[in-house]
């Protein structure tokens, strides 16, 4: 399957030589998911399984993540209503991602279950976001540049809280293939 990796243009050719490296001094991280550097071993790649975008001037790249290891997105799942209090994600009532649910004890899990690649709960959580972090480098032949169509309006993604609060999200659609 098909991931996307979005950044500003300038590093586009760095990458496309060099690959992405799951390292913290060279990427900026967001204020917003500065916290997550805490729980993860690596600062990890993020990637989507569509492209999307909250700022003019990014570009996508496809990636193929076959075989690497890829473990749940912990800032996208606070996106998706997750709390997070001393090593444990929870929700409210009535607020848990179906695909979580056989995974939570009282609405509740434990970080490190989201943070063992190929576990079933990331697996799971990878499922609820369509976002994971993959804590491993990616070589350049795995990443090529996506072509991309026009925005085709604000994306919501297939839950209500995909980056909620990013109302600037934009949906792009991948056109053919750009080997």
């Amino acid at each position: 399957m098909t991931w996307f990796h979005t950044t500003i243009k300038e590093k586009v050719p760095v990458i496309l030589e060099q690959g992405l490296r799951t390292d913290p001094g060279q990427y900026e991280m967001t204020q917003t998911g500065s916290w997550a550097e805490e729980f993860y071993s690596v600062w990890p790649i993020f990637v989507s399984r569509e492209p999307w975008s909250n700022e003019p001037g990014e570009e996508f790249l496809e990636l193929d993540l076959r075989g690497l290891s890829l473990v749940a997105d912990l800032p996208s799942l606070v996106d998706h209503g997750a709390y997070i209090d001393e090593g444990t994600m929870w929700w409210e009532s009535g607020q848990e991602p179906e695909a979580l649910k056989p995974y939570l004890e009282d609405g509740a899990l434990g970080i490190s279950m989201l943070l063992q690649p190929g576990s079933e709960a990331s697996r799971a959580a990878i499922q609820t976001t369509e976002t994971a972090a993959v804590i491993e480098n990616i070589s350049p032949e795995r990443i090529r540049r996506a072509r991309i169509e026009k925005y085709s309006g604000i994306f919501l993604g297939r839950s209500k809280n995909r980056r909620e609060g990013s109302k600037n999200a934009k949906r792009y659609h991948v056109i053919g293939d750009n080997s």
